[in-house]
């Protein structure tokens, strides 16, 4: 993904805030959609684009935390860096924990903010080339993958599938390749992170025909 494609959604109630942010990313190459509320944002949102999230955290109705909430919600795969008037431990602590990319202080360093957002949008990239990579598994490789994320090992998942265990090896065979892993550590890894992705979950949680 050509960074410069993303689209960096800028959420303040603070419309001077609003026009500095544009400024400045619009400098920078970003295309920038900005929106004085969580609730005029979601309308207009289409996850399909590429991009990520900066959002003012204390703002009338939805706030950032109710609006990275419902996020999550509807796939959470947009990466947010909140913006915040002051320093809040526990609500950084929180927004962290439920995926934020980054919290930054008002007023906000310029590098600081360019920095957060090129963390985002690479991450951003990271998860929509996962996203496709899952696509490309059949429905057996998808549960096959569901279990090795949750640490299953391949004796248990044949035991569950009610086939040999050489079948299972044979499915994370294919699923490897297709995702372009190269060992079982690698595997793993990639395992987890799908797993912490709610969008690219979902993808694992089907039935597997046998």
């Amino acid at each position: 993904m050509n960074p410069r494609r993303a689209t960096v959604y800028v959420i303040d109630d603070n419309v001077r805030m609003l026009k500095a942010l544009r400024f400045i990313l619009h400098e920078h190459g970003y295309a920038v959609r900005t929106y004085e509320s969580a609730e005029v944002f979601l309308k207009d949102y289409d996850p399909r684009i590429p991009g990520c999230v900066i959002s003012d955290l204390s703002m009338p109705g939805r706030n950032g935390l109710a609006l990275q909430r419902e996020l999550n919600a509807r796939g959470g795969r947009v990466p947010v860096v909140f913006l915040s008037g002051q320093s809040s431990v526990p609500e950084s602590v929180q927004a962290m924990k439920e995926g934020a990319v980054d919290f930054l202080t008002k007023p906000v360093d310029e590098k600081v903010l360019l920095q957060a957002v090129a963390a985002a949008i690479a991450r951003d990239a990271e998860t929509h080339e996962m996203h496709r990579r899952i696509d490309t598994l059949t429905e057996r490789e998808r549960g096959v993958m569901a279990r090795l994320a949750a640490g299953d090992l391949n004796k248990q998942i044949a035991a569950d599938f009610g086939v040999a265990e050489r079948t299972i090896k044979f499915h994370r065979g294919n699923l490897m390749h297709k995702l372009g892993i190269t060992s079982p550590a690698m595997l793993g890894s990639f395992a987890a992170q799908a797993r912490l992705v709610p969008a690219i979950a979902k993808l694992l949680t089907g039935s597997p025909s046998k």
